[in-house]
């Protein structure tokens, strides 16, 4: 019900309040499958409201209710079973992601701790977010370590794209900034990097991308990727100007182009009917949660420790993100592998 109230938003066939008023209770769910739909239902809605000045009352409200799920697992992959695994790695990365006290703490931690002995003894599974988060709510050390392990330490292309990837979490626009113009990196995929992590970020890139299309060898595939996260009379205006700039442009460019203002369009509607309800949504929701317990009467479960485990994962499980965004890690095998359990 939540991923299709959710899917009815984005075409206008009801608000969006409807669809996270349904989300009110998850700081009392512990269902892998429903955490699963609810963190891929919720992208729209956090690529909307991430330049907003409604942001932090979105982070606010996820920290809240991923806290119980994000506490009943912890970091100990050790434990648990099948679904254990899975879902330790969304609450570690949903926390993270939305400011959770404890994991931006743990993020620090196991991150410095890198920089102090140089040895990474972070998990695999939880390398990108332990950057990201690390890199956020870090400073300049903890950004040009990870400079430097990707310029000069030769990592590896996977682990070079979790450091160069987590650079751009920074929010620190001046460290922006030089990435951008750092010519050690291709500029299309610093833009990439930084351009859906913060409202800093989109800004940044935006700009650079404008005044530096052709001195950077940047391709139009760059410019559609603003899309989006473009929701303002303004950003349309802007993207229109770039049309205006590159009237050149082959046919097949040239309908990606109406493509992307026709996304804006769609955008600014959405934003039009849901943005104020969604305000003073969260605005109530978030006050009562600081007026109350998180969870007084919840009792939180803790992983299966008899329950069989799964080793085998680097075949499913990768960074959950594709071209900078967030996608399902539920694969059509660990579909099957749930079939499976539910069989038992």
């Amino acid at each position: 019900m939540i991923d299709d109230a959710f899917k009815l938003s984005q075409p206008f066939h009801t608000d969006n309040v409807n669809a996270l008023r349904l989300t009110e209770y998850m700081d009392k769910e512990f269902s892998y499958i429903i955490w699963e739909t609810v963190i891929v239902a919720l992208g729209y809605t956090h690529d909307m409201l991430l330049r907003t000045s409604e942001f932090y009352l979105f982070e606010n409200y996820w920290s809240d209710l991923v806290t119980p799920l994000y506490e009943s697992l912890g970091w100990d992959f050790s434990l648990g079973g099948h679904l254990d695994y899975f879902q330790r790695i969304n609450a570690i990365d949903m926390a993270c992601m939305y400011g959770q006290a404890h994991c931006v703490n743990e993020s620090l931690t196991q991150y410095r701790d890198w920089m102090s002995t140089g040895i990474n003894n972070i998990r695999d599974e939880v390398r990108a977010t332990v950057y990201c988060t690390a890199i956020r709510h870090g400073g300049l050390d903890e950004w040009n370590f990870a400079y430097f392990e990707s310029v000069a330490n030769n990592p590896g292309q996977q682990e070079t794209n979790r450091l160069r990837s987590a650079m751009g979490c920074t929010e620190k626009a001046w460290l922006l900034q030089r990435y951008l113009e750092d010519d050690n990196f291709t500029a299309s995929n610093v833009i990439s990097d930084i351009r859906d992590k913060s409202s800093v970020g989109f800004s940044l890139a935006w700009d650079y991308a404008m005044n530096n299309f052709e001195s950077r060898g940047l391709g139009y595939n760059n410019i559609w990727g603003f899309e989006d996260y473009m929701n303002t009379q303004y950003d349309l205006d802007q993207m229109n100007l770039f049309g205006s700039r590159h009237n050149n442009m082959s046919s097949s460019d040239a309908s990606n182009f109406y493509d992307a203002i026709e996304r804006v369009e769609t955008n600014i509607a959405w934003m039009d009917r849901n943005k104020a309800s969604t305000k003073d949504w969260l605005l109530e929701v978030t006050g009562i949660m600081a007026t109350r317990a998180r969870t007084t009467n919840v009792d939180i479960p803790k992983p299966n420790v008899n329950s069989p485990r799964l080793y085998d994962n680097e075949s499913i499980i990768k960074d959950g993100r594709y071209k900078g965004k967030r996608v399902p890690r539920t694969s059509g095998y660990l579909y099957g592998l749930i079939g499976s359990l539910r069989a038992q």
